[in-house]
């Protein structure tokens, strides 16, 4: 607690308390004897009434809260009497935050793990090169960010692109626990005291990250922006802290194999899948196996057979359960499918036993081009069902989890740009022509050759061209 006139405002704003100013100086013996806080409430006590007449002025030290209070006011009461309720300020603090690991799984490496929020504070981007402000990731005792830092996908929630890497700077410290983002695209990031709007940019940050060994709940992420890329108290803006997600069992072994390596967009692909679970299988629970964004596993697009399964080996799988379903939906012009075996039955104990070998064949057809990376994961649950106290129906808890990065599907774009380096416009003139291919799957070497059509037909019956590199 401070009343001096000189400590409150510093000397340069002392004159506020001279005669016919704002502010009356807080007398010396009336100087408070006391101050005792007691979570939001504080009480000060003073020798005898001060004047009424006066405006008086004091500083205290409170912590702020993580989040701006619903109800953001203050009072101030004094003997009988009490002021009407006065804002207080908003916190800078992120909002609508929310962490979504792809994977919870013990021990697990490189899961996506992928923070939304929004700013109160903007971050300024340093342009031509240099750093403005930084974004500060702290993970809990335990995890890491793997990196490398090319593995990130970082963009505005609802736009199509990302920030590329010449918008951002990306270090992971030396253990791993802190992940820093320098801001240098000239647009920065913008935080609602900027727009004025509020929640108007929302933001997601997917990164890689692993898990410590301990099972169960984990401590907290911060999230912290700087005003400029050298940390220090006086540079802080926005602060967070996040919630962690408890950690279940790995899995043995988790594999998916794109058999043929086809990885042509729309081109049917035969995958070869292999599961091993650290613990049994029991009736009635559930199997989940998650594909990356746009991979349709459905046979037919109104029924839920999965396409092309087979078990492998000469081993039937949970014969007694039939074969697994397949069932997709529809998000944001995208499909999410998942092959499951829901509310296995076998009437054996265990339904099927642990380290054993789950192996089967699928077929599905790339998407038209690489998921985001947050999507771009085959994921698979080991679910139970826990009976609670109370309720008619069990809850559903995964027992178990594993993750493994899917492939990059090559993009075909043919043809970027045709230069003309001639002149004249005559139809029968002869003009040699300069033409650029971009991205061609498979690639061309520079001994290929290719012919040019025109309207269906080969172009003056020339000769085939033959690639040349520049």
């Amino acid at each position: 607690l401070e009343t001096s006139k000189f400590q409150l405002l510093g000397p340069d704003f002392a004159y506020l308390f001279s005669p016919n100013q704002t502010l009356s100086p807080w007398p010396e013996i009336l100087a408070p004897t006391e101050c005792v806080g007691d979570g939001r409430l504080v009480r000060v006590s003073v020798p005898r009434g001060l004047d009424g007449h006066a405006t008086y002025a004091f500083s205290i030290r409170v912590r702020n809260p993580y989040v701006t209070p619903a109800l953001n006011q203050w009072t101030l009461s004094y003997c009988e009497e009490a002021s009407d309720p006065f804002d207080g300020f908003p916190i800078w603090t992120f909002t609508k935050v929310s962490l979504v690991a792809a994977s919870s799984a013990r021990k697990a490496l490189g899961a996506p793990a992928t923070f939304s929020f929004c700013l109160h504070s903007s971050i300024q981007g340093g342009g031509n090169g240099t750093i403005g402000g930084l974004l500060r990731v702290e993970a809990p005792p335990g995890f890491r960010f793997t990196g490398p830092c090319v593995d990130m996908d970082f963009g505005e929630v609802g736009v199509a692109s990302s920030f590329g890497n010449y918008d951002l700077d990306c270090n992971i410290s030396a253990r791993g626990r802190q992940l820093d983002i320098g801001v240098m695209g000239t647009l920065g990031l913008k935080g609602t005291a900027e727009t004025g709007q509020s929640d108007s940019h929302q933001y997601s940050l997917t990164v890689l990250i692993s898990t410590p060994e301990v099972l169960g709940s984990v401590g907290d992420w911060h999230l912290t922006s700087f005003r400029h890329p050298i940390v220090a108290a006086d540079s802080a803006m926005d602060s967070s802290v996040v919630p962690g997600f408890p950690l279940i069992d790995d899995l043995f072994s988790f594999a998916v194999t794109n058999i043929w390596k086809e990885f042509r967009p729309g081109r049917l692909v035969h995958l070869g899948v292999e599961i091993q679970f650290q613990e049994d299988i029991m009736d009635g629970d559930e199997l989940v196996l998650h594909a990356p964004e746009g991979f349709d596993l459905r046979a037919t697009p109104l029924g839920d057979l999965c396409r092309g399964f087979r078990p492998l080996g000469g081993v039937e799988l949970l014969p007694g359960s039939g074969q697994p379903r397949c069932h997709c939906n529809d998000v944001h012009e995208s499909i999410d499918c998942a092959l499951s075996w829901s509310q296995i039955r076998e009437y054996t104990s265990p339904a099927h036993q642990r380290l054993v070998p789950m192996r089967f064949m699928l077929s599905t057809f790339n998407p038209s081009k690489t998921p985001r990376l947050a999507q771009n994961f085959w994921i698979i649950e080991h679910l139970v069902h826990v009976d609670r106290e109370g309720l008619t129906e069990s809850i559903v808890k995964a027992r178990s989890s594993g993750h493994v990065r899917s492939w990059e599907v090559n993009q075909c774009y043919g043809t970027r740009a045709m230069a003309w380096s001639g002149t004249g416009g005559l139809a029968s003139v002869s003009r040699p022509f300069v033409l650029e291919l971009v991205n061609l799957c498979g690639g061309l070497a520079t001994s290929d050759q290719f012919r040019l059509l025109a309207n269906g037909s080969i172009c003056g019956g020339a000769a085939p061209v033959v690639v040349s590199s520049s």
